[in-house]
């Protein structure tokens, strides 16, 4: 096991979950801040929470995950959250194919996560393999 950790693709991949474990506190938190307590509209409420969430994300696999040494910040920025922005569509129907199921549940917190969820872990798998194979590709000095 120690021997596969120490691989670069299976740090990285380790790494780019725990950015998005992190990246899913904020999701989930100003998503259900903004649907649950304030009312928005679900879809409303997750574009906000992706947004904030894909900047959290952007910040952290630049520098920790994928170590980007690229000047042009904009640029990847940019590729990074054009990535983000097709799981978000990604995301989005899997929420949308959910959550006539997720409304057979009588509690509204459950209603309201469990496409989420789901959704989240989905696309975990898309954003990863597109970040690695095209944002950071270049990244070749991982220490």
């Amino acid at each position: 096991m120690k021997n596969l950790i120490q691989r670069r693709g299976v740090r990285q991949l380790i790494k780019f979950g725990l950015v998005g474990a992190t990246g899913m506190v904020v999701d989930l938190g100003i998503y259900n801040l903004l649907a649950v307590l304030f009312g928005y509209n679900i879809y409303v409420a997750r574009l906000i929470s992706f947004t904030l969430a894909a900047t959290n994300n952007y910040i952290f696999n630049r520098k920790w995950t994928f170590r980007s040494q690229n000047k042009k910040i904009a640029l990847e920025f940019g590729q990074f959250f054009f990535i983000a922005t097709i799981g978000l569509l990604i995301n989005l129907g899997v929420m949308r194919l959910l959550q006539p199921f997720a409304l057979r549940f009588t509690n509204e917190l459950v209603q309201k996560n469990v496409p989420v969820i789901f959704a989240i872990i989905i696309v975990f798998a898309w954003n990863f393999t597109a970040n690695k194979l095209w944002v950071f590709k270049k990244i070749t000095n991982y220490q």
